[in-house]
């Protein structure tokens, strides 16, 4: 059975966590996120995995499978006439693997209300 757990927080600057408990794996991503300026956010990632287990040549394969990732997801991003994405979900269509995205973007749309809310 392939479960998981979307833990969501929100604030001026917001985490997103997910974990994954698969057959043989388990894995769990943090991404935390800084907001430079109005159209600019830095995002912090950590992964961690429960197969490595120390094996230098997994971790440098796992290593370069993420970079290969970033690489595209930036490619892609590149692409859009905008670095504003949109926050509301119902705005784009998303898949199973766009789970992180979307709990990424739902915090960040907590956290533009909250400084509203204030404002």
């Amino acid at each position: 059975m392939v479960s998981h757990r979307v833990t969501k927080t929100s604030g001026p600057s917001g985490t997103a966590h997910v974990r994954l408990d698969l057959p043989g794996v388990t894995i769990g991503i943090l991404l935390g996120c800084q907001p430079e300026d109005d159209g600019s956010t830095r995002v912090f990632k950590l992964i961690t995995r429960s197969d490595i287990d120390g094996d230098a040549g997994r971790l440098e394969t796992f290593v370069k499978e993420e970079d290969q990732i970033l690489a595209e997801d930036l490619a892609i991003l590149e692409r859009y006439p905008s670095a504003l994405l949109p926050l509301d979900p119902r705005a784009e269509v998303h898949t199973r693997a766009d789970r992180l995205s979307v709990a990424w973007r739902r915090l960040m749309a907590d956290a533009v209300a909250a400084t509203s809310a204030l404002a």
